[in-house]
């Protein structure tokens, strides 16, 4: 995954077995991670960059690894150890929300794991502790949820058997 920085358009980042920044030359690029995999083959599947609170950025990975930096990639902290249900899933999707500070919805596909079941989850607090969010969404695996970047209160849910909405945050699902 790759993103333009919502704060300085002319910086590029991208996510492979680590977060790199690119400034005007991409000569110049700069590693600004630690490996992200949890295993040598792992690699960033999901990228977000928090357009609400500068230098706060997530990554997850395709075996199960969630990190978050809170300083615009000087640091980070792997917060996937509490996820032991659903470790070495692959994180199909993080994002930051659009309203809210420290807010990051995450959905997590374990069909490559024989696991079709709903993982979707809300953080209001950096990763540190989650919410299970998607009662009525029938099923999994969920490919991408997305909060509406208008309304606060509307999510977005693709799965691989269709297209879910939320009008409550999740708590709901048509």
């Amino acid at each position: 995954p790759f993103l333009l920085s919502p704060h300085k358009p002319d910086t590029l980042w991208m996510a492979g077995n680590y977060v790199l920044r690119i400034e005007k030359d991409p000569k110049d690029s700069k590693v600004m991670s630690p490996i992200l995999g949890r295993t040598k083959r792992g690699t960033a599947s999901t990228f977000s960059i928090s357009k609400k609170s500068k230098g706060l950025m997530y990554v997850g990975t395709d075996d199960g690894a969630i990190w978050v930096s809170r300083n615009t990639g000087k640091t980070w902290k792997n917060i996937s150890s509490s996820l032991q249900s659903i470790s070495g899933r692959y994180i199909s999707s993080l994002q930051a929300s659009h309203h809210t500070s420290n807010t990051v919805y995450m959905a997590i596909d374990g069909h490559r794991s024989d696991d079709m079941r709903v993982h979707t989850m809300v953080s209001r607090n950096n990763g540190r502790s989650r919410t299970r969010i998607g009662k009525g969404i029938t099923r999994g695996p969920v490919r991408v949820l997305r909060e509406d970047p208008v309304n606060p209160d509307l999510l977005y849910a693709g799965t691989e058997f269709g297209i879910f909405a939320s009008l409550d945050k999740g708590r709901t699902w048509l």
